[in-house]
């Protein structure tokens, strides 16, 4: 039996546009495009990265949408960092013709798919799978991971680099996420 890291470690990288914001937000869909900014202060990787600018009580959603793979997992790295009292959520959009859901792995809950980013770099990753090939009785055509930023009680930053997706067949071994 092959364990998770291991697993992980022999797959291609599945082909993300734009994975470090070097060409601004092309290859993404941002709900809140005003604050959004691509930053040429700091970066883990490359020249520049994602700034989110997060007023108080509310989120900005950056979405990459690729393939759908039925059956295969799918581990979404990323590196981040934010001010004190921001979050970052990751979620999976599951769509055909047009959205169907957001969908989580069954014996999952959202909050293995959160983080409270801190103010250094950190790398995190998150395994979303094995996708199903349809729901809600449409074909699952494309997958859009959802990085959802907030801000708390008060307005703040968070910033995002390095996004890797790697796709792996369906896995019966544990993963802990985050």
């Amino acid at each position: 039996v092959m364990t998770a890291a291991a697993a992980w470690g022999d797959q291609p990288a599945v082909t993300l546009q734009n994975p470090s914001f070097e060409q601004g937000t092309n290859g993404y869909w941002v709900n809140r495009p005003t604050r959004v900014r691509i930053d040429t202060e700091t970066s883990s990787h490359g020249m520049q990265c994602l700034g989110l600018e997060l007023p108080a009580q509310e989120a900005v959603s950056t979405v990459q949408f690729v393939p759908n793979r039925t059956g295969m997992t799918y581990r979404l790295a990323l590196d981040v960092k934010g001010d004190p009292g921001t979050s970052l959520q990751v979620k999976l959009m599951l769509q055909g013709r047009k959205p169907i859901m957001f969908w989580m792995p069954p014996g999952h809950k959202a909050a293995e798919y959160a983080v409270t980013p801190v103010s250094g770099w950190t790398r995190r990753e998150f395994v979303f799978g094995p996708l199903p090939e349809q729901a809600q009785g449409q074909q699952v055509e494309k997958i859009g991971f959802y990085l959802d930023a907030a801000a708390g009680n008060n307005p703040g930053k968070v910033w995002l680099d390095n996004l890797t997706l790697t796709v792996l067949p369906a896995m019966t071994a544990a993963v802990k996420n985050g």
